[in-house]
């Protein structure tokens, strides 16, 4: 996710100081938001060494369809998700979050890590406020509040850090559930996915760097493990970010699609798409490739 000319320095660095430049990454997952495109055209010019087992996710049928949608056999990946009752259309969006937040409720019996996920931080924020107040009407949360900025943060609450505070081991991306809350010292302790608490001091709450955690952008998802996600699918998902949100969970992948977002969009080409395709709705954007080569490559 480095862009070129962040590269370029290393690059230049490294040779002046006889060094050697690792990388790791995925040409087929989130791109840099510069300019980039240096893994994908790396991979033409030199051998290169790649994962070739899939370990995270548990159904046989899952792991082909992710490899056929990495590929950019996207017909063959929606005909695996909708003959296994994995896609979910609602007329309009708020019915697809409605959707998706009734299945998220059901799961929460199940003690599961189940993350919710979508590419627009608003719609970010709606399925948070809405997976919240269904928290809140079946008195899952705490009664005692802390409020820090815009948040209201309860003992139930599931939360994600927003930055790095290594001295207390609080990490950008980490997630977890509130287990202990003290209002008056302005203070909170959050049970970690891997087990472990982390207490979360006042300055970290009070600079905004907690949030809600019921619901993640896919960028702060990318390199996630949980058991379950359900990813909500607007028109401006592509290809890269669709595969990144749909490999996370390693027991069940739900997607929700917003069918409006669709109809008659001039940006959207389903001229090479394969006859009788199901679910075009879904495959739209999965056709589409956000993927960035090197200039000198045209």
């Amino acid at each position: 996710m480095v862009g070129t000319r962040a590269l370029a320095r290393l690059f230049d660095a490294a040779d002046a100081g006889g060094s050697r430049l690792i990388l790791v990454g995925d040409p087929h997952q989130l791109q840099s938001i510069e300019a980039g495109g240096v893994l994908r055209g790396l991979e033409k010019r030199i051998p290169t060494i790649g994962l070739t087992e899939n370990r995270r996710q548990r159904h046989g049928w899952e792991r082909v369809a992710l490899a056929d949608l990495r590929a950019g056999e996207v017909g063959r990946f929606l005909t695996a998700y909708q003959a296994h009752g994995r896609i979910h259309i609602g007329d309009t969006a708020d019915s697809a979050k409605q959707q998706l937040i009734s299945h998220w409720s059901t799961q929460l019996r199940f003690r599961r890590d189940v993350v919710i996920l979508a590419l627009r931080r608003d719609d970010v924020a709606d399925l948070n406020n809405l997976a919240r107040r269904e928290m809140l009407n079946g008195r899952r949360l705490g009664p005692e509040a802390l409020i820090a900025g815009d948040c209201e943060f309860r003992t139930g609450d599931r939360v994600v850090c927003l930055s790095n505070q290594r001295a207390d081991g609080l990490l950008n991306g980490l997630r977890g559930v509130i287990t202990t809350l003290n209002p008056e010292a302005r203070s909170l302790t959050v049970r970690l996915t891997d087990g472990t608490d982390r207490i979360v001091p006042t300055g970290y709450l009070d600079a905004g760097h907690l949030d809600h955690g019921y619901a993640m952008t896919i960028h702060k998802a990318q390199g996630l493990t949980a058991d379950n996600a359900l990813v909500l699918v607007t028109d401006d998902l592509y290809q890269e970010a669709g595969y990144t949100a749909l490999s996370r969970a390693r027991l069940e992948t739900r997607v929700y699609v917003v069918a409006d977002d669709f109809d008659d969009d001039p940006n959207i080409d389903l001229s090479h798409a394969p006859p009788n395709t199901p679910t075009p709705d879904l495959g739209r954007p999965l056709w589409r490739s956000g993927g960035r080569g090197l200039a000198i490559d045209g």
